[in-house]
């Protein structure tokens, strides 16, 4: 069993040692607003509206939404939780990183909730404890995806991709003609392993995957290597101050029409026609070294879990229910712009009706989305190598060893 302590880490920054001040202050007592932390601090309005929904049916019932920096929130929770704050339901990382909270033993089961009893053993899985019970309900699917602006690809003649040769090629066209291929940052290192995810899903097959999950894997291997020297294709076509660069930079160069191409999650196609509504664009999945299909890295995108201990334990039971809802599910698809994983809840923009029917056929959960959040936690450990790779510091032999270490401690927890 992983100790509160444990989870904390390292010590709190000023920055989360004021955000924690001030969500014990706003703890209440059991008469108080349903509690709900999340590490989405841009969601806020939005959660804010959609709770409205739930609270004009439910008049004996408030929610106060508590979102903090995505960064700090794992250390603020594990913190909150060990002082024994009055939680309520609390935003859940997939895989790795939510069973480790569930495992404490500090959040209720859900297995009994019938809402989830349509929900995909997928999802439910990567919402689980070791003992195999739900303790979450799913809230969004997430697609890993290379956008690209279709008027810049128009404008010089470049033809959509459908190989990983391919896309090479565009990128050196697009480098030759005086442009930014891709607008990427890798100053915050999970960024990488999103780029990984995005362009590298294809090069693995499915007995790789299957090896993550029963301990035989070899990050040392030819076929890992090879994935990840997709990445390592791409430096030349980024910007060469990339390893610095803010993501909000990275995301306002390609809004702005100032690179061809930008490598993140679909959740940041609403954001990114904030920036510039006249954006017209697509997305490429990971494409195949040669002829074959494409692959589209998907998976969880954390869940909402109920404490156990709540002082509101049946007023946040009631949200959490509706929360596995189609009308939460409808409202947080369109709100957000995002997939939901709730079933029957529909996506309205073209690209994500788009994305939906892909994910449908050739969707695929990169092993990394199931690596996170464990201890030792061997997505961090992989993204923060190659952050140093490609930032000259580390070689990637050092990379692949220093993956391979961290995969077999944590095999052995």
């Amino acid at each position: 069993m992983i100790s509160r302590r444990a989870l904390l880490g390292t010590a709190l920054t000023a920055t989360s040692l004021s955000a924690l001040a001030m969500a014990g202050c706003s703890a209440g007592s059991s008469d108080g607003p349903v509690s709900v932390y999340s590490w989405r601090q841009e969601d806020g309005d939005g959660y804010r509206k959609i709770f409205d929904i739930f609270t004009q049916a439910h008049a004996d019932i408030t929610v106060k939404f508590e979102p903090f920096n995505s960064t700090d929130y794992d250390q603020i929770l594990a913190t909150a939780m060990q002082s024994g704050d009055n939680l309520d339901l609390i935003q859940l990382r997939p895989y790795a990183g939510g069973r480790e909270i569930a495992d404490t033993g500090d959040l209720a089961p859900l297995d009994d909730m019938a809402e989830l009893k349509g929900f995909s053993p997928e999802s439910l899985a990567a919402v689980s404890g070791s003992d195999g019970k739900v303790y979450g309900v799913p809230t969004a699917q997430n697609a890993l995806i290379t956008l690209y602006n279709k008027e810049i690809f128009d404008q010089h003649k470049i033809a959509r991709p459908s190989t990983w040769p391919e896309f090479l090629d565009a990128c050196a066209a697009l480098k030759k003609a005086g442009l930014v291929p891709i607008a990427q940052s890798g100053k915050a290192a999970y960024l990488l392993t999103i780029l990984y995810q995005a362009v590298a899903t294809s090069a693995l097959s499915p007995a790789f995957g299957k090896a993550v999950d029963d301990g035989s894997a070899d990050f040392t291997s030819q076929e890992f290597r090879d994935s990840v020297q997709r990445v390592l294709d791409l430096k030349p076509y980024v910007p060469e101050s990339f390893i610095g660069m803010a993501d909000d930079e990275a995301r306002a160069m390609f809004a702005q029409g100032r690179a061809a191409m930008y490598i993140n999650g679909d959740y940041r196609i609403k954001p990114l026609l904030d920036l510039n509504p006249k954006l017209q664009m697509d997305y490429l999945a990971s494409l195949p070294e040669a002829t074959g299909p494409v692959q589209l890295s998907t998976g969880v995108d954390g869940a909402y879990a109920l404490m156990a201990s709540s002082p509101r334990l049946e007023q946040a039971r009631a949200l959490l229910a509706w929360m596995a809802t189609e009308e939460f599910g409808s409202a947080f698809a369109t709100t957000f712009s995002r997939l939901s994983q709730v079933p029957g809840a529909k996506a309205e923009d073209p690209l994500h009706v788009k994305l939906a029917e892909e994910i449908a056929t050739v969707g695929t959960e990169n092993p990394f989305a199931r690596l996170g959040g464990g201890n030792p936690d061997v997505k961090a450990e992989f993204e923060n190598a190659l952050q140093g790779v490609l930032g000259g510091q580390i070689s990637a032999d050092e990379l692949f060893a220093k993956t391979q270490e961290a995969y077999q401690a944590s095999r052995q927890r």
